[in-house]
């Protein structure tokens, strides 16, 4: 059993990815909960999820963060990256595309790299 970190936890994709882990493995969960859409959806969400003892959930924006400490963790196995902004950010706000889904990404890279 091992420890598996997943970004955008409280996002459609995140939050299904946990029951198909079925492994029994543990699993991190790290969000910003922004409000691009219902923030009361992404908080059910994580409702039902930290109801699992083996869930368990950090806010966090990957992109404004630069040392990832629920990455660095020596006991973390296993990433599945799934935060980000949608591209139409870019034209509207460019900046906070680049910081969430550029910096975010390379912040989560650098934090399995200092875990390796």
């Amino acid at each position: 059993m091992s420890k598996i970190l997943v970004t955008g936890a409280a996002g459609f994709i995140g939050f299904h990815t946990r029951p198909a882990s079925g492994r029994g493995d543990e699993v991190v969960g790290l969000d910003n909960v922004n409000d691009y859409y219902s923030v009361q959806l992404k908080r059910d969400r994580l409702q039902q999820l930290q109801a699992d003892a083996k869930f368990s959930f950090h806010k966090l924006e990957p992109g404004r963060s630069r040392r990832h400490s629920q990455v660095s963790r020596p006991d973390i196995r296993e990433v599945v990256h799934l935060a980000l902004r949608r591209g139409s950010l870019f034209v509207e706000n460019p900046g906070v595309y680049v910081d969430s889904n550029l910096v975010g990404f390379v912040n989560i890279l650098e934090g399995c790299r200092h875990n390796a």
